[in-house]
């Protein structure tokens, strides 16, 4: 991470953040995909240089207004919240072609705007990375010995990564949630934290499934376990 924009207080390091340096070395653009809360801008402000954030109703009018001007910033430039001004993305795209540069763009956003046939894909221009909220690993609840993704490689578990961790450990981790704003809190108000992210997300409406696919189940996505291991609660 080399940008000047630096992580919020308290930052951990992430695993995707490897993956986000090398797709910025490869595409003109990188777009960072992830369930809301995950941490997305705070580790895409680690590399930007600057920023056009989109939660911001000033911000958006520019973007309307003025989509270059908009887009004009030391890169990589971090668009926050793309999804408010998805006719931004075919810009991004044309300026990717135009500069012939890597790593000029970062977009960071928890939805997607609805299908717009005259949105380009991205391909050949557009990275994309997806987040998820912490593993124990990133959370500092495990040391990193044993992983998933190696026991899935068929690795074995040596004698030394046994841990004497019990059920009850576990599924606090689990109810707590791997979400980086619940780091340091305790498990009461991490688990209200966690109840009070459900609530938001069953108020929310779910967008229509698309032709040819399946509908996704209402709610957040919640991670436990090591580097990627997730669990979807839906809603009734």
């Amino acid at each position: 991470m080399n940008g000047r924009l630096h992580p919020f207080p308290g930052y951990r390091t992430r695993l995707a953040e490897a993956d986000i340096q090398e797709a910025l070395t490869r595409r003109g653009a990188v777009l960072v995909e992830g369930v809301r809360w995950c941490g997305k801008t705070s580790t895409a402000l680690g590399f930007a240089r600057s920023a056009l954030r989109l939660d911001d109703p000033d911000a958006r009018v520019l973007a309307e207004a003025d989509p270059v001007e908009a887009l004009r910033g030391d890169t990589p430039r971090l668009i926050d919240e793309w999804q408010n001004a998805p006719h931004l993305w075919n810009r991004i795209r044309r300026e990717c072609d135009e500069r012939a540069t890597p790593g000029q763009f970062i977009l960071t956003g928890s939805a997607s705007p609805g299908d717009d046939i005259t949105r380009h894909t991205g391909t050949g221009r557009i990275a994309r990375v997806t987040m998820r909220p912490m593993s124990l690993f990133e959370t500092g609840a495990s040391d990193g010995t044993a992983s998933l993704c190696q026991l899935f490689a068929g690795d074995t578990i040596t004698r030394a990564a046994i841990s004497d961790v019990g059920l009850r450990e576990v599924a606090s981790w689990i109810c707590v949630g791997g979400w980086p704003a619940h780091i340091g809190l305790d498990e009461a108000a991490g688990r209200r934290s966690a109840r009070d992210h459900l609530q938001r997300g069953r108020q929310e409406p779910v967008a229509p499934a698309r032709e040819g696919h399946s509908a996704a189940p209402a709610g957040p996505c919640w991670s436990a376990g090591h580097h990627g291991a997730r669990t979807c609660v839906p809603t009734p």
